[in-house]
């Protein structure tokens, strides 16, 4: 399961792998957009990014100049103290600049090295794409049918909302995000049988059974058992990591080719996932 706003598309490589795809307005230009070279280098979303203003003389005057304005104007003051927290450093000169520059913003969108509408039609999952009402930086250009005929593409154009649809509309992404998560676990039972049970049942220290393709239910340790997982949702790893007895596994991962038991040690709002989705909410 894989979800991503703006810089985030369908994955190009290894389409078989990804189970679920949830993206919010992704910047994906139109395909004769990403076909013409002097068109790419013109575009206006890299143009705006290289006119971004880097550097500030603290963080306190980057918040202020961002309040209510431009891009800004719809954010939170927490979202907004947030992204200058993380988004700028120091400088040896006691001011502060960004820390993905505007130049290096520029050239992400003036290269396109895969085909993201090929991608689209190659992927084997459901994938929900929440695009923005005004301004958005996916490109449809008249491919919604086509996408839409996959009978696994859905797209909604969420009203009154923009490219950073993520803040405006938290409640959809949260939705979107937890859709993501397993809605069942199979418990072991002190007399050694098993039973799927609703997500919402699982207690701390529950033992549960993890078959092969099934995803980790909640948070916990391996304690019987091998196999691969795909942390790539969790921690955007792309390579499944091996797990063993002791070793932590994270509800929302794919279980491999192996089967795992586990324990479970944080479940319903004490998950990771659960934690991202409340920081990104």
């Amino acid at each position: 399961r894989v979800a991503g706003h703006s810089l985030s598309s369908p994955p190009a490589a290894e389409p078989g792998r990804v189970k679920a795809l949830a993206l919010f307005d992704p910047v994906v230009m139109s395909a004769a957009m990403a076909a013409d070279a002097q068109a790419l280098r013109d575009n206006p979303l890299a143009a705006g990014a290289e006119r971004r203003r880097a550097t500030f003389p603290s963080k306190a005057a980057v918040i202020d100049a961002y309040t209510g304005r431009g891009a800004f104007k719809t954010w939170s003051a927490t979202q907004l103290a947030d992204y200058v927290e993380a988004g700028f450093r120091e400088t040896e000169t006691g001011e502060v600049t960004l820390t993905c520059t505007p130049a290096w913003e520029a050239s992400n969108f003036r290269t396109h090295n895969y085909d993201a509408w090929a991608a689209f039609r190659e992927t084997r999952c459901p994938v929900r794409i929440l695009r923005a009402e005004a301004g958005s930086t996916f490109r449809l250009e008249g491919a919604e049918a086509a996408l839409a005929a996959t009978g696994r593409i859905e797209i909604e154009t969420v009203p009154a909302t923009s490219h950073f649809l993520p803040m405006e509309r938290p409640d959809l992404v949260r939705s979107a995000l937890l859709d993501l998560a397993a809605k069942t676990a199979r418990v072991i039972r002190d007399d050694g049988s098993e039973e799927d049970i609703p997500l919402e049942h699982v207690r701390v220290g529950d033992r549960l059974r993890v078959r092969p393709g099934d995803k980790i239910p909640v948070d916990g340790t391996v304690v019987a058992g091998h196999s691969s997982v795909d942390e790539s949702m969790i921690i955007g790893e792309p390579l499944p990591a091996e797990k063993v007895a002791g070793d932590p596994v994270t509800g929302a991962s794919i279980n491999g080719t192996g089967t795992l038991a586990m324990r479970a040690t944080r479940v319903g709002s004490d998950t990771m996932l659960a934690q991202i989705v409340a920081m990104v909410t």
